[in-house]
C-alpha cells in the first residue's frame, strides 16, 4: 500500500488567508506572524506500489476534478517547501465528525480504473513566523488557531473542528 499526500492551493490570491492574516496581525496584535497560507490536504491510499500509485494519481488528476481543479488550483506532492527566512508552523484543521469519502473514492476508481483504497481531506494552515520570535506550540494553538473568545484564535472552530500542530515528513 502506498500513501500520497497532495497539498492543494489556489492559483489566485486566497482572500480567506489574506483576511485571516490581517485579523491575526492587526486585530489580535500578533506581529510575529509574517505570512499565512491555506492548503487543502488530500491523503490518498492506493493498494499499489509507490510507482504504480504515482501513475494512478496522474490518471486521477488528468481525468477528474475531484482532487484538484486545474483551472483554479495547483498542488504540491508529499511535502511543503521549507522557507529560508521564517519559522514554519503547520496546523492541521479537521472536522471532529468523521467524513466518509468512500463514495468519492469509489467513483474515482470506476471512472479512472484505479485502486484508491482510502481518501481523507483536511485543511493545513502554514504559519510563517518571524525568525527571532519565541512563539511556542501552545501559544500558536491557543492564540492563533482555536477560537476561545473575541480576542483569541480564528483558524479553527473548536466546536466542530480539531486543531493540532503537525510535523512534515522529512525524506532520508
Amino acid at each position: 500500500m502506498s500513501t500520497i499526500t497532495l497539498y492543494t492551493y489556489l492559483k489566485n490570491p486566497d482572500l480567506h488567508a489574506i483576511s485571516a492574516q490581517e485579523a491575526i496581525t492587526t486585530l489580535l496584535g500578533f506581529n510575529y506572524v509574517k505570512g499565512l497560507r491555506r492548503y487543502g490536504c488530500w491523503e490518498l491510499n492506493f493498494e499499489e506500489t509507490t510507482e504504480n500509485a504515482n501513475i494512478q494519481l496522474k490518471t486521477i488528476l488528468d481525468n477528474t476534478y475531484y482532487i484538484v481543479n486545474p483551472n483554479k488550483e495547483a498542488y504540491i506532492e508529499n511535502r511543503l517547501p521549507t522557507p529560508n527566512n521564517f519559522k514554519q508552523k503547520l496546523v492541521k484543521v479537521s472536522p471532529k465528525d468523521k467524513v466518509d469519502y468512500n463514495s468519492i473514492s469509489q467513483t474515482i476508481n470506476k471512472k479512472c480504473k484505479t485502486n484508491l483504497s482510502k481518501l481523507e481531506f483536511y485543511t493545513v494552515w502554514e504559519i510563517l513566523c518571524d525568525q527571532n520570535s519565541t512563539i511556542d506550540t501552545n501559544q500558536i494553538l491557543s492564540e492563533i488557531c482555536l477560537t476561545t473568545s473575541v480576542k483569541e484564535g480564528i483558524l479553527a472552530n473548536p466546536i466542530s473542528e480539531n486543531c493540532s500542530l503537525i510535523r512534515q515528513w522529512v525524506p532520508h
